[in-house]
Order: C-alpha cells, then structure tokens, then sequence
C-alpha cells in the first residue's frame, strides 16, 4: 500500500500485513507512477475487432459445414437401415444455432493461443453438449417416431469431423496475412527466442509472433540475428500500434525482482495491452492443465499430478483395453496379410521380440512384426564401419534413412508403422499403452540423463507426440523434451489428441523411415 505522509509530504510504500518501517520511495519511483495515460494504452478498436471477426469466420464455417456434412451422412446411412431421420431443413438450423452458442460459451471463437489438446477437450466436450441438448428437445416434442438413432450418428460424426475439418482450415489460413493476432515478446535470450519459433512454428493457433523488444546494450543471448528486434522497451507501444499486437508475453528477466517494483510494471504492462503473458525463468511446470488460484490476494498456481490421480488412469487402462480389442478385431485381416507376406519375402521369424525398458525401469519384450534381415546386428556394424556419415547419423538418433538391414517387405511396413501392430498384445498385457512415449533399450538410458525418472513414470506407448511431431526429423534431444512435456502434462485429453493426430501422420507417412 502506498500512502502520504502528512508530515513531509513525500509517498511512503508498505506492507499492511508486515510490520516493517515504511520505506519512502524516490523521485525516479514517484514518477514511474505517472504512467496510467491514454498515450500508453494501445487503442483497442476497430483493427482488434477485426483481427477476432477475421480469425473467427473460417472457424465458423469449418463448424457449419462439418455439421451439415454430419447431418447428411447419418441421414443418409440411417435411412438405409429403415430408421427414422431427422428433418434437415428444420433441425440443421437449430443444431447450427445451438452448436455456435455452446462453443462461443466454451471460448473456441476465435480460440487464439488455445493449445491443440485444449482445443480438442473444448470440441469434443462441446459437441456431445450441443448433440445432448438437441437430443433432449427432440425427445420432449417430437410426436412421432424417435430419431434418436440419427441424432446419435449425427454425434459421432460430429466427433471426428469438427476437429478434423478445423485441423485442415487452421493449416489453409495460417499462411494469409488476414488471419490470426499478432504478438511481441518483451525480453532476450535462448527463453525468447524459444518462445518466438515456438510462436512461429504454431501459429496455427492463431497468435504471430511480430519480434522480439529489448533495449539493444548488446547481443547477448541473441543467436546470429535469427529472431528480430523490433524495437526497444520505452517504443513497445508504438510498435504494438504499428503491428496491431495486442499480445505480449514478458520474459519474467525482464522485470525487476524487486516486489513492488514487479507488481507495478506487471500492472503498467496490462493497462497497456489486452493480453500479456508472463513468462517464468525456466521454469520447468506443467502448463496444459494448471490454473491460477487466489490465496487470499496472493496468486498461486495450482498444479494437479494426474498422474497420481485414481479415475484418469483408470480411465486411461479401460480406453486402452476398448480401442485395443474393437481396433484388433477390425484390422485382423491385415495382421494375416503383412504376416504372409513377411513370411514368403524373407526367411525368418514373423514376428520378433526386443528389449526394451518400460514403467519403473523394468524390461520387457514388445512385439513387432520383422523389418529386417536375420543377421541385422553384423551387417550395421560393417555398414557403419565403411560409412562415415552413417556413423554420425546413428550417433545423432539412432537410426538410419538408409537402412542396410531392413527388407522390401519391411521398408513398406515401417514406413507405414504397420511394424508396430503387434505391439497391441502388449497394450492388451499392461505392459504398453497406446498413448505414451516409445519404449527404449537399456542403452538408451543414458541419453535421457536426470529425465530418465520421468520417462520411467508412465508406461509405454504405442504412439505418442514424438510420432506426431516429426518423428524420426527430430533430434534425439527434441524427443526428450516431447517425453518430458507428456509426462509433465499428461491426461486422458492429450492421449486423445494424439491418437487423432497419428492417424493423419500413419496416412500422410510423416516422418518415417
């Protein structure tokens, strides 16, 4: 609390719950809280209104036009089997209606800066809303036969579709100049500069990083000028106006440490600009699911351990059994077919097993189907021997994309992941589930140094975001830091959005080698 002392008129700071002296604040201080004007506050008006309509329209119509195609679909697969339908010329507008108020409730318009796994629990939480509600408004006047059987395949499509045709517009319009808000980072160093192509590399999300401002007293922590400077500190306003940013995420270097001090500049910054950011000092915290909680005036974070909660690995071990069954029932014919013909391409075992480190450091055997020849282990070690650069490219990740060891048959299953089906045995056993990091030999531990006890927390799985990020273009290190992101923000939602994602990378065959 700041107050006036009567006697000699200069401002005192204090604590009203610390008994310490108050402590008078000095002319520079007294100034700096001059800086609630309106030529410090970037204009929030027409260019703001436009960036959100702009970044909205083409979420809405993606939502429209899954539903109608929804609707479509399951009258037309319903009608087949001799069920009643749903009138499309009156119930899609009521879906359409009802669909975009619940998902403008649930903030997915315009959504900027929502992470992916955020976005896909807001959707699928919001469209089994929106199905529900109809579903109860159609039972309560409809006076004829029940169409719930429409309704129920109008869901299930929805499920799929909304995501997905979002997914496929969010990666159309990130390349207009129109579409997503732009952003400035306050502050320099690796932190910065991660966060700006990190910015940069999902901006799908609908948030441009402009650069990065920093009083320029040298080039310190700044890698060869591949991240701009914009600007510096005291131009930060003006340049917001320039680029329309309303965004701004502040590297916590950048403020003072002292508490008052940062509570002023944190408060000078939001009077300033309609979205800031505060970026902690590697601070390495789970950032999916934690929230802001108030202590009584004081901020605090509220970090869950899902890990260590009940119900979500329950959860989590039922969906794994579910999928499992109902997906191996339905690809057995393929199973059969790769099986057949790994057996009349190669001579050798169809399937083999390998070593591998799962949850709690224990070992066990994966199944896969073979992609290799019988004697894999003398001929990489000649081929790494005679090649030089092999030998980097094996030191770097451990793999190969020219792989003397592998089949005909086995290049067109691992390049397709098909080598990796039998590992659902292992889901079925406990010993794996299908969203999780990859297994990894013993030696392997090695390169996971302190992280190894993180990876080692959960178990295995049969996808996960390495496979969805890049996969084998990856660093050994970037898969690392996938693990240690999955581990640190783990949930029944991420596993789901990775499974939804790894069925366009198996498709599109991403990364793989």
């Amino acid at each position: 609390m700041t107050v006036l002392n009567s006697e000699s008129g200069s401002l005192l700071a204090y604590e009203s719950h610390h008994d310490v002296d108050p402590t008078p604040l000095d002319t520079r201080e007294v100034e700096e809280l001059h800086y609630s004007t309106p030529r410090e506050i970037v204009p929030v008006g027409a260019s703001f209104s436009r960036q959100v309509i702009l970044t909205t329209i083409p979420l809405v119509l993606s939502d429209l036009v899954s539903l109608l195609c929804s609707a479509w679909w399951s009258q037309v697969a319903v009608s087949l089997v001799g069920y009643p339908t749903l009138p499309l010329e009156t119930s899609v507008p009521v879906l359409s209606v009802t669909m975009l108020l619940v998902f403008g409730f649930l903030g997915l318009y315009p959504a900027a800066g929502l992470h992916r796994v955020l976005e896909t629990r807001q959707l699928l939480l919001g469209t089994s809303l929106f199905m529900m509600m109809s579903a109860v408004g159609v039972a309560a006047y409809s006076s004829g036969p029940s169409p719930l059987m429409s309704i129920c395949m109008t869901w299930l499509l929805t499920l799929f579709l909304i995501p997905t045709f979002r997914s496929g517009v969010r990666s159309f319009c990130t390349a207009a100049r129109w579409w997503g808000q732009p952003a400035l980072i306050l502050g320099r160093g690796k932190t910065a500069e991660r966060l700006y192509n990190s910015l940069h590399q999902n901006s799908r999300q609908g948030i441009k990083p402009i650069g990065l401002v920093f009083d320029k007293f040298d080039d310190i922590g700044l890698e060869s000028g591949r991240v701009p400077r914009v600007g510096g500190i005291n131009d930060i306003v003006d340049i917001a106006r320039e680029h329309s940013a309303y965004w701004l995420f502040v590297m916590q270097s950048e403020l003072s440490p002292n508490p008052r001090t940062f509570e002023r500049q944190v408060e000078r910054l939001s009077g300033s600009f309609p979205n800031v950011v505060i970026i902690p000092d590697n601070m390495q915290i789970p950032s999916l699911w934690n929230r802001c909680h108030d202590c009584n005036g004081l901020t605090g974070i509220n970090i869950q351990e899902r890990l260590i909660l009940p119900w979500p690995r329950i959860l989590k071990r039922s969906m794994d059994i579910i999928l499992t069954v109902v997906g191996g029932l339905l690809i057995s014919p393929l199973l059969l077919t790769i099986a057949i013909c790994i057996k009349l391409m190669s001579p050798g075992p169809v399937l083999v097993r390998i070593e591998r480190v799962g949850r709690n450091g224990r070992t066990f055997y994966p199944l896969k189907f073979r992609s290799m020849v019988c004697d894999a282990d003398k001929v990489l070690e000649k081929y790494l021997a005679e090649n030089e650069e092999a030998r980097e490219e094996w030191r770097q990740i451990a793999k190969l994309k020219n792989d003397p060891r592998i089949t005909s048959i086995g290049k067109i299953i691992r390049k397709t992941s098909l080598d990796e089906l039998p590992q659902l045995w292992n889901v079925l056993k406990g010993e794996m589930s299908l969203v999780g990091p990859r297994p990894i030999p013993e030696d392997e531990i090695a390169r996971y140094n302190d992280e190894f006890r993180l990876y080692s927390e959960v178990t295995p799985g049969l996808t996960g975001l390495w496979q969805i990020s890049g996969r084998n273009n990856t660093t050994y290190e970037e898969r690392v830091e996938f693990d240690r992101f999955y581990v640190r923000n783990w949930s029944v939602w991420l596993d789901i959005h990775i499974l939804m994602r790894t069925l366009k990378v198996v498709l599109l065959r991403e990364g793989a080698y």
